[in-house]
This record gives structure tokens, C-alpha cells and sequence, in this order.
């Protein structure tokens, strides 16, 4: 694991490097919580789509879609 800085124009972005044994090892875990992550999406979806949901469900729904994404994301590479 090693962190990296890369120039990017006038800011520098900074990423983490990891082996492919390090992606391997984190993926067991990631993959685990997946299914977490869909209940509480499902959970918020379910809710807005009824119509009983309010503007807080929904920014909520939102949150663990983008997780959901991600998660899903780096499962998949």
C-alpha cells in the first residue's frame, strides 16, 4: 500500500496504490458488505417509490445508491 500524489493542474490529487493481493483481500470484505447496503437502498427505495417517504428518506436513498455504486464498482474491476 503506498500513497501517491499526482500533479493535476493547479492541484495535486492524491490516491492510494495497492498490490493486487492488497485488491484481493479487500474485495472479500467489500463483496460482504454488499448485501447490507442493497437492504438499506431497497429499504429507502421501497419507501420513496410508495409515497410515505420524506425529503429525508430520500437523500438517504441517494447516499447508499452512490455507495451501493461504488461498492459494486470495485467488486466488478
Amino acid at each position: 500500500m503506498k500513497w501517491v500524489r499526482e500533479p493535476d493542474g493547479f492541484y495535486t490529487e492524491t490516491l492510494l496504490g495497492l498490490s493486487i493481493d492488497e485488491v484481493k483481500t479487500l474485495q472479500v470484505y467489500v463483496k460482504r458488505a454488499i448485501p447490507g447496503v442493497q437492504r438499506l437502498y431497497d429499504k429507502y427505495r421501497d419507501l420513496h417509490e410508495s409515497g410515505y417517504g420524506t425529503e429525508r428518506h430520500a437523500d438517504l436513498m441517494f447516499k447508499y445508491e452512490e455507495i451501493l455504486g461504488t461498492l459494486k464498482g470495485f467488486v466488478n474491476q
